[in-house]
């Protein structure tokens, strides 16, 4: 990185903040373990939908626990991880976590708003064991609890309220083979579904035929997944299998051959084709299931020039003032005779992330043509003078680049 740092570090920096609090007595006596947990845990206020009447009491408690500390109040069950399909409900079940005193002790739980029923024991990945008729948790221990909510009035729930977070990428559509695309983990869902070619990289004469294999696969591990396959030649090419439908049990996987055909009088240059998974929509699946799937093969003619994607400018340095905006921005040039789904995402060092956004946004680049992605910078009015770095990394076909770095300055 510009700066000397390395590029995990960047990509995984924390910010570490501290806070003093004093008391009589030990740090038993002091109550610093709850009030370190309350500085380091803090709630997060959500804003109910406008149209919501009001119905919680003025106040009160959602959820208190007395004789031991409650850690975590949480809907149960952790489906992503393990790849099922289930949604996790508060309204069905909660999983609480409870930390013991300094003393042996006979916790109970308590409420303002709903009342909880059918205790069970639970272990860390929240699978339930036994019924519990009383809960005892040793000092300085952790117990995990199941526990059945109960609300008098339907009134009280806000779980059908709007979505708390992202349910989809930006940039669409997924590709398949992420890793290609260095961006980290997998895209927001986990990929439950994915379509592969193989191979990804071929050379074809005009008039020539080339197999590709395609394969389809599902990670789900309890629910029957459908969709298709849709194989998008570049134009004046064709493919014997346009479309493949599908459903995959759990775990399960198909396998095609497929054959795409240049025309004979094929140009020389670096012909995509892109095959398109769309998952079908089922009631009860989770709503990041439904975005939409590639890979692409790069079906090459003759040996053309260039690079299949390439900037056509390198961004130009970023100076800005507190409270307004300025613009961050590459054009990318295509060398493709056929569109491609592009993602562009900023990077730039802790201290410039509340100043720059969005962090990742999508384009499809046309056939040798370009376009620009930019960011805004905006740094708030309370951001201190300083001087920091941005580059921007764009990806595309499984291809990746990596812009020159520029300084991004805010003044005084």
């Amino acid at each position: 990185m510009p700066d000397g740092s390395s590029f995990q570090l960047q990509h995984w920096t924390h910010e570490f903040r501290y806070a003093l609090a004093a008391g009589s007595g030990d740090w038993r006596s002091a109550g610093i373990a709850a009030t370190s947990a309350e500085f380091s845990r803090p709630l997060h206020a959500v804003l109910a939908s406008p149209t919501t009447e009001p119905s919680l009491p003025a106040s009160g408690s959602l959820l208190r626990a007395e004789g031991a500390r409650l850690a975590v109040v949480k809907a149960a069950g952790n489906p992503l991880v393990s790849g099922s399909a289930a949604a996790v409900d508060p309204r069905r079940r909660i999983a609480v976590r409870l930390v013991g005193a300094d003393s042996a002790a006979a916790a109970r739980l308590e409420s303002d708003v709903v009342r909880l029923a059918d205790l069970w024991s639970a272990n860390l990945l929240e699978e339930p064991g036994a019924t519990l008729d009383a809960i005892e948790v040793d000092p300085s221990d952790a117990v995990t609890v199941l526990a059945t909510p109960v609300v008098d009035s339907t009134a009280h729930s806000t779980v059908d309220g709007p979505a708390l977070g992202a349910e989809a990428e930006p940039a669409q559509p997924l590709y398949a083979k992420y890793w290609l695309h260095n961006r980290g983990p997998a895209p927001l869902g986990g990929l439950p579904l994915a379509a592969h070619l193989d191979p990804t990289r071929v050379d074809v004469t005009p008039g020539g035929s080339v197999p590709l294999r395609l394969t389809v696969a599902s990670d789900c591990t309890d629910a029957d997944l459908h969709g298709v396959v849709r194989l998008v030649p570049p134009p004046g090419w064709t493919v014997d299998v346009p479309e493949v439908p599908f459903g995959l049990p759990p775990g399960g996987h198909l396998s095609i051959e497929v054959t795409v055909t240049a025309p004979a009088d094929a140009v020389a240059g670096r012909h995509p084709v892109r095959a398109l998974l769309k998952p079908a929509a089922a009631a009860g699946l989770p709503p990041s299931w439904g975005q939409v799937v590639e890979d692409v093969a790069v079906l090459t003619v003759g040996s053309p020039a260039g690079d299949l994607l390439r900037f056509a400018a390198d961004p130009a340095p970023v100076r800005v003032r507190a409270g307004t905006r300025e613009r961050l921005a590459v054009r990318v040039v295509s060398g493709a005779a056929a569109p491609i789904a592009v993602e562009a995402a900023v990077i730039s060092p802790w201290g410039t992330w509340e100043c720059v956004g969005p962090r990742s946004l999508g384009a499809e680049l046309p056939a040798g043509g370009e376009v620009e992605l930019a960011f805004d910078v905006e740094p708030p009015p309370w951001t201190p003078p300083g001087r920091w770095w941005a580059l921007v990394r764009v990806v595309g076909a499984g291809r990746l680049l990596y812009s020159p770095a520029v300084p991004l300055e805010v003044l005084a």
